[in-house]
Parts: C-alpha cells; sequence; structure tokens
C-alpha cells in the first residue's frame, strides 16, 4: 500500500514558521498551563488576604468585605493571638530546614563517596538499595516511621531500652521529642536525593585529580577539603536552595505523623497555615500567612542568584 505524501506547507504555513512570534506561540500552551495551575490560585491567594473571608463569610465568599491591610494587622498583632503561633511554627520551620539539609548533605556526601570510590562487585545493586527512601512512596515510609517511635510497641523504644540507652519508654510522637521524630523521619526519606545527585557529580571529577594528591601524600580529608568540596560546589549550591524551597514548606510528614494537631515543635509553618486555614476556618489570616511564605522564598532565591554573582565575579577576578 502507498503512503501519499504530506501536504505541501502554504504560503501562510511558511509565514508562521519565519515569523518572530513563532517561539511565543510554542510556549503559549505551557504559559498557559502554568498560568491556570500556578499564578491563578497564587493571584487568588493574595486577594483573600485583603478579605474577610472566615465561617460567617465564605457561603457567599464573592461579596465578603474587603478590608485591606486588617487582616496583615490582626496576624502581626500580639492582641489576636496569631503572632505567638506564627512565630513559633516559623522558628520551628527555620531549624527543621536547616538541620534536614545538614543531615542530608552528610548522608549523601557520604554514602556517595564510598559508593564512588570503593570498587566491589553488586555496586549497582547498592545504589539502587541506597535510593529505595527515595523511591518509597512519602505516606507509607512516614506511616512505617510513625508506628516505629509508638510509645509501646515501636521499635525504636524498643531496641533503646535492650541496648540500656533508656531506663523507660520515650514519648516520642508528642511533646519536644516531636521535632526530633519529623526531623529523623525526614531526613530518612530525603538524604537518597542528595546522594544520587553528589554522585553524579563525584563521577564527572577526573581520577587523575585524586591520583596526583596521593603522590603528593594527601590524606582522604585533603583530598575532600582540597578537590572534592570545590569541584561539587556549584551542584551543592544550587541542591541547597532547591532544598530549602522544599523543606521549608514541609507538609506530609508532621501531617501524616501528628494530624491536625501537633505539638509546637512539630506544627511546621505549612501545616499551621493548612490548620488556621482549613480547620479553624480563618481563610484570611492564613492567606496572610502563605502571603509571607511566600515572599521568605522568593527573598532567600534572590540572596541566593546575588550570592551566586558575587562568587562568579571573584572566581573571574581571580584568573
Amino acid at each position: 500500500m502507498l503512503m501519499r505524501a504530506p501536504p505541501p506547507i502554504t504560503n501562510g504555513g511558511v509565514a508562521i514558521l519565519n515569523s518572530k512570534w513563532l517561539p511565543y506561540l510554542l510556549i503559549a500552551p505551557t504559559i498557559l498551563f502554568m498560568a491556570i495551575v500556578h499564578f491563578f490560585p497564587m493571584a487568588v491567594g493574595i486577594m483573600i488576604s485583603f478579605f474577610k473571608l472566615n465561617v460567617m463569610t465564605i457561603y457567599n465568599w464573592t461579596k465578603a468585605p474587603f478590608i485591606g491591610l486588617a487582616n496583615y494587622t490582626n496576624v502581626f498583632s500580639a492582641t489576636e493571638g496569631y503572632l505567638d503561633n506564627f512565630l513559633s511554627s516559623f522558628g520551628y520551620t527555620i531549624a527543621f530546614t536547616l538541620l534536614a539539609q545538614i543531615g542530608c548533605y552528610i548522608l549523601g556526601i557520604g554514602a556517595a563517596l564510598i559508593v564512588n570510590e570503593v570498587d566491589y562487585r553488586g555496586r549497582s545493586i547498592v545504589r539502587g538499595i541506597l535510593l529505595f527512601p527515595f523511591i518509597l512512596p512519602g505516606v507509607v515510609g512516614i506511616t512505617n516511621w510513625k508506628y516505629m517511635f509508638s510509645y509501646e510497641m515501636g521499635m525504636v523504644n524498643n531496641l533503646l531500652l535492650r541496648m540500656n540507652i533508656i531506663d523507660k519508654p520515650i514519648v516520642w510522637l508528642t511533646g519536644q521529642n516531636s521535632f526530633w521524630t519529623i526531623l529523623i523521619t525526614f531526613i530518612w526519606l530525603s538524604w537518597s536525593f542528595w546522594f544520587i545527585v553528589l554522585l553524579a557529580n563525584l563521577q564527572t571529577i577526573p581520577s587523575m585529580y585524586y591520583e596526583a594528591a596521593s603522590l603528593d601524600g594527601a590524606s582522604p580529608w585533603h583530598k575532600f577539603r582540597y578537590i572534592v568540596m570545590p569541584l561539587t560546589a556549584p551542584v551543592t549550591r544550587v541542591t541547597w536552595l532547591l532544598t530549602f524551597m522544599w523543606y521549608f514548606r514541609e507538609f506530609t510528614v508532621p501531617y501524616v505523623m501528628m494530624g491536625l494537631s501537633p505539638s509546637p515543635p512539630a506544627n511546621l509553618l505549612a501545616l499551621h497555615i493548612y490548620t488556621e486555614s482549613f480547620r479553624l476556618w480563618n481563610f484570611s489570616e492564613g492567606a496572610v500567612m502563605a502571603v509571607i511564605m511566600a515572599i521568605i522564598l522568593m527573598g532567600t532565591l534572590y540572596l541566593q542568584q546575588r550570592s551566586k554573582k558575587s562568587l562568579d565575579d571573584t572566581e573571574l577576578e581571580s584568573w
């Protein structure tokens, strides 16, 4: 069976292909999709922060009264009770984000160095096993850790008791210990991402650098300090930026482990905003907190770009 030739491109089609508007036409569907999925909800959230939208006005939200910056004043006012809860949640979120990044980096770079430098059979299998926490569905892993941290039947308490590290079971899911519970769980779920990124970066470093350092009598620490760290710094910098934005808005771990009534140390900012909006029905105040959270993340992105530009200028001057 003979195949028909495609129809020739008409003059109109040629004009479109040669038009300066063609690139904009090609990315138009993506821009439209991004506008519907991201920009439109953001705009609605910002708009809600200027209206009085609560349990009394949600039934007819299009006619909610406009109150301007009054919601922002309420959130930052100590008399309304929002400020203390917001600052507490914000402080624990910052601590959670930074400690999670440090923990994930240490585990990720350590595992990447071992897998990259030690040659043995089954290295690809070990690599796949180390990626298991990242591949595992988050809710499944979090639920397992929740049972492991159980007060009476949890494996963590039983192990610590058998090792005579503690005299009685520890309450992990409430109180001050809840912060360390969600932190340990989150690091276990997230460190594999750092591992695969840093491993890919380490594999681009020529082996001659390590060989030359060995001939000069460099110790493993000096190789790491003067070869690995400088050559992985660009990738590490980008990963720190991405993970800061991801970790700062973490919601799943505290929600699955603690529910909607966590102890203050586990009440991360994203969960606090959700609870304020959809459990207490203070949609306007929740929108204000979400706007503040977005501003913090955009400010972090701006500072990172400034520091990157300053570092690049310094490197050019050194050349």
